[in-house]
């Protein structure tokens, strides 16, 4: 799902391995694996979301149309 979700222009994408990474889970206070943490264009945190979500879901909370920016096709939803 990241992965998909990366490929979009209009969004950041990052993977963070938090087992390697133990400073982000107080930084971010992480409670849960996984744990989806959103931010706007300001780095405002807008959201979270612990467990899993789909690529649809995110892109919904962040207000985004599920389409490929670039071409303005949507994006298979075997991607998102």
């Amino acid at each position: 799902v990241l992965h998909a979700l990366a490929q979009d222009p209009r969004i950041a994408v990052a993977d963070v391995d938090i087992l390697k990474e133990r400073g982000y889970i107080g930084r971010y206070q992480i409670r849960l694996m996984p744990t989806q943490v959103l931010y706007n264009a300001k780095g405002e945190e807008t959201g979270r979301h612990m467990g899993k979500i789909s690529g649809e879901e995110i892109l919904a909370r962040l207000g985004l149309a599920s389409s490929n920016a670039a071409t303005g096709d949507a994006l298979p939803k075997a991607a998102l």
